[in-house]
């Protein structure tokens, strides 16, 4: 896992020191090496810090340059089939003088051009620069677990690994007005925008070509709306859903556990990173560490009795770290700094990638899109409710079903039922999101309001007309949820301790083979747990584990800003005059009633700390 970066002007000479700027920005990602390629002649430069998971030798130094092709590149992340791809590419006739898969990728590229990027099995963002073509091609990967920003102005064209790499450049932070709004709405920023207005996050499956008159090219090689369209189902039968659940999920693990450092866990007791440790045993594993977060002042959010009883189940060694108030006031400054734009989300992988730093871990696995694919969160049960009922709510007055709402959903329901013809992701984003739009233009001065639900960019699949509620929202669940927020949170926080996080829920394989499988065989309860499929397919998770309710990896936010957290937060947001004086007080005076959601204020401080 590295940090990525480059420059090409087409107009000035290059600016070397703008671009070992740029690198030293990225040392976090990548300590253990650096390197940077300049091509003085056309006004061209790639940077590379290295973290060193696979190929550990100086063979494995970026830039890497293959001198019969005149490739050059610079890359972040792990394909996990490089073996079998290398195997290939040698019947070919290629010879490697490393065991990295960067080698591979810069092969496969000369081989089959663009179509690569069909045999990768991984996590990846990368450029290579064709010396003869004076081209530049750059991918990310079909699910977005590795970022890409960007910024082409038609005078010179950067690229980094973050937004504060691009920002390191020099390039003035201009604030993209549109998504401050989007970010109230959403909780995050979604692809292809940023908060800022010139840096644009390359989406997932796609790729970039730009050449010497700068002429750029964007291509879509994979849609993940047509995997949830197809209605191809491959398992007649539970049991042969079961099997095939099984299957794929042993061997993503299989792949995702190719390294040359050892490989731990994050343990939180929860059934996917339970599920994780169950088939690393099952695949012949002998040692496992895993890693939790515990919150001793907190019991109402500490699962460390959970994750113990799967530690001792499946016998591994087992690291702990405590977290509390004081750590987040302690560490906020940092965590801002690494956050890059705007999320109400990922603070609590920056302690937990600091608990696996401090264990002596370099890569980890996590148990994230275990919910999207499986149903595990309380959207695949509610929003069908949603949509069933609206039409119905809209019949009565108000007053008259508003009062059956906890208060905290009110506005949602409110917004909703005054709404029509709302497409479905329309209702999902107002389901999942913080504000709904007619809050957000309470709080927003006129000039800052936008129409969140255009600047969304989410597509429907139009399953819900066929009553497959599940497909539809899983399909939600993934591209937007997952892909915009998660894994970008889980990259920038994850990397700022140096660490690796692999995600074998998130595979191309395993979504493609769980898509096809009947949502019937998905929404079976036999348990209070949504994720029969999952827990029926492992076998043999504790009872204790299985019969849990969906809790997620989520710290003590409300208390905290109930007490500790408190002043901080109301010192910040009164004092600002980025928002409403009247609409900050009033959000503040329902919080202390407890009648809205804490993340309600936890957004207006985090991007008041951005705005100030």
């Amino acid at each position: 896992m590295c940090g990525i970066a480059g420059i090409w002007d087409f107009k000035d000479k290059l600016d070397v020191v703008a671009l070992n700027r740029m690198k030293e920005s990225l040392y976090h990602r990548g300590p253990d090496d650096s390197g940077i390629y300049l091509d003085e002649q056309n006004n061209l430069g790639l940077a590379h810090t290295r973290l060193s998971i696979i190929e550990l030798s100086e063979k494995g130094h970026q830039p890497m340059i293959d001198k019969e092709s005149n490739l050059v590149i610079v890359y972040n992340g792990e394909i996990y089939n490089y073996l079998e791809i290398k195997k290939e590419l040698r019947c070919l006739g290629y010879k490697f003088f490393s065991n990295s898969d960067t080698e591979v990728i810069l092969k496969s590229y000369k081989e089959w051009g663009t179509h690569c990027l069909e045999k990768f099995r991984g996590m990846f963002s990368f450029c290579i620069f064709d010396v003869k073509k004076q081209e530049l091609f750059l991918a990310r990967d079909r699910l977005g677990i590795k970022p890409l920003y960007y910024f082409n102005d038609g005078n010179k064209f950067i690229f980094g690994s973050e937004i504060n790499t691009i920002k390191a450049s020099g390039l003035a932070k201009e604030i993209n007005s549109n998504t401050i709004g989007l970010f109230l709405f959403l909780g995050y920023i979604p692809s292809p925008s940023t908060f800022y207005k010139n840096i644009v996050s390359l989406e997932p499956g796609f790729f970039l070509k730009i050449s010497k008159n700068n002429k750029l090219e964007k291509s879509q090689y994979y849609n993940l709306k047509n995997i949830f369209l197809n209605e191809e189902n491959t398992e007649n039968s539970l049991s042969e859903a079961v099997k095939k659940t099984k299957d794929t999920l042993l061997e993503s693990l299989k792949y995702h556990l190719v390294s040359d450092v050892e490989v731990g866990v994050f343990l939180s007791g929860g059934i996917d990173s339970s599920a994780l440790v169950s088939l690393m045993r099952q695949a012949g594993f002998q040692k496992i560490k895993t890693v939790a977060i515990i919150f001793p002042d907190n019991l109402l959010y500490d699962e460390s009795k959970y994750a113990q009883i799967v530690s001792k189940k499946f016998k591994t060694e087992h690291i702990e770290m405590e977290v509390k108030s004081t750590d987040i006031i302690n560490y906020l400054d940092n965590i801002f700094s690494f956050m890059g734009q705007p999320t109400t989300d990922g603070i609590n992988t920056y302690f937990v990638s600091a608990a696996a730093k401090k264990a002596g871990l370099k890569t980890v696995l996590s148990g994230l899109g275990g919910d999207e694919i499986f149903g595990g969160y309380p959207s695949f049960e509610n929003i069908p409710i949603i949509c069933k009922y609206l039409k119905l709510l809209k019949i009565f007055p108000q007053n008259l079903w508003t009062n059956f709402l906890p208060v905290k959903q009110k506005g949602k329901m409110n917004f909703l039922a005054k709404n029509d013809n709302m497409r479905f992701s329309d209702i999902y984003s107002v389901y999942r999101g913080i504000f709904t739009p007619e809050e957000i233009k309470q709080i927003l001065n006129p000039d800052l309001n936008t129409n969140v639900l255009e600047h969304s960019h989410f597509d429907d699949i139009s399953f819900y007309t066929k009553d497959d509620y599940f497909k539809n929202i899983s399909f939600l669940e993934t591209n937007c949820y997952m892909a915009g927020q998660l894994l970008r949170d889980v990259d920038s926080f994850s990397m700022a301790h140096s660490l690796e996080i692999r995600v074998p829920f998130v595979d191309h394989i395993v979504i493609e083979n769980i898509a096809k499988i009947p949502s019937l065989y998905k929404t079976c309860k036999k348990r209070e747990s949504p994720k029969d499929l999952l827990i029926t397919a492992i076998g043999d998770l504790p009872e204790e584990i299985a019969a849990r309710r969906k809790m997620g990896f989520i710290f003590p936010f409300e208390y905290w800003l109930h007490t500790e957290l408190k002043q901080l937060m109301y010192d910040s947001l009164l004092e600002t005059t980025i928002f409403k004086r009247e609409a900050i007080e009033n959000a503040l005076y329902l919080f202390s009633k407890k009648e809205i959601h804490w993340s309600k204020i936890w957004a207006l401080f985090v991007l008041n700390k951005f705005l100030s």
